[in-house]
């Protein structure tokens, strides 16, 4: 019963494991974490992670939208994108690019894991 309520993710509503990930523009796998239950935050994933003392002020970490964690990373000036959407109708041509590039590395990403 312990390790079944210390694994359950209300999220998903069944038993889960998380583990971060970490891969590289290439989609070779840089970094993995410890799996914990799923009831552990994405938050404290990173806190009991190496990841933060591992990056450095050249270091570009692509999240999700609602990973928070960027202020974990201040020290080391790691830059963090995260693809925006926009309220407008017509995106401009930089913008575009900008968010094929980002799709494109989130394919990686989505085959990795």
């Amino acid at each position: 019963p312990t390790a079944q309520q210390n694994t359950f993710s209300t999220y998903k509503n069944r038993n889960t494991a998380k583990a971060l990930v970490g891969i590289t523009p290439g989609g070779m796998v840089s970094f993995v974490s410890e799996a914990y239950g799923g009831s552990i935050s994405d938050r404290q994933i990173v806190e009991r992670s190496s990841l933060v003392q591992k990056c450095d002020c050249a270091d570009k970490i692509m999240v999700d939208k609602g990973f928070n964690v960027q202020d974990m990373f201040e020290s080391q000036n790691t830059n963090f994108q995260e693809k925006k959407t926009t309220t407008k109708n017509r995106m401009s041509n930089e913008t575009v690019r900008r968010d094929r590039s980002i799709s494109s590395k989130r394919v990686h990403v989505e085959r990795v894991i």
